[in-house]
């Protein structure tokens, strides 16, 4: 079961609110298009953790992450346009780029968000978890001096 709705971005009125379902996963975000600290980290990891390999990505923030086959609430999520969708429903939200989700219950807290970012950029390398995906953290967690870990990247 998912959080309910992040109450303060539904009080700011925002018209842009999308839900994209796959197979696996429902997300309910706004999907306005504002630059803001979280996206500048992306960049700023992207070209000195990942030498700029990560394809274009959007980033944005969740009111409601759900994983459709496993419990728990995410609080980040990486989805592809090549995700699948067995059912496609007339009008459906599509994504033509990457996107990672972050849940907006910790936008603005660092170095929480930035964390959650940087796992989900890994999923770009490997997708599962598992000891490869560890490795992959590790190596980009080395490469930072785990300063994202500590608040000081």
């Amino acid at each position: 079961m998912g959080y309910p709705p992040d109450i303060s971005l539904l009080h700011k009125g925002m018209k842009s609110m999308q839900t994209l379902t796959t197979d696996c996963y429902r997300v309910e975000f706004d999907d306005a298009n504002v630059v803001d600290a979280i996206t500048c980290a992306f960049n700023r990891f992207n070209g000195s953790l990942f030498n700029n390999e990560l394809p274009e990505t959007r980033i944005r923030w969740a009111s409601s992450i759900r994983n459709l086959r496993a419990p728990g609430v995410p609080v980040g999520l990486l989805a592809l346009p090549e995700d699948p969708v067995t059912y496609r429903l007339p009008n459906q939200f599509t994504i033509t780029v990457p996107h990672i989700f972050i849940t907006g219950r910790i936008r603005g807290v660092s170095p929480l968000d930035e964390w959650v970012l940087l796992h989900e950029m890994c999923h770009f390398r490997v997708p599962y978890h598992g000891p490869e995906f560890i490795d992959e953290l590790k190596r980009v967690l080395d490469m930072s001096g785990w300063a994202v870990l500590l608040g000081g990247y």
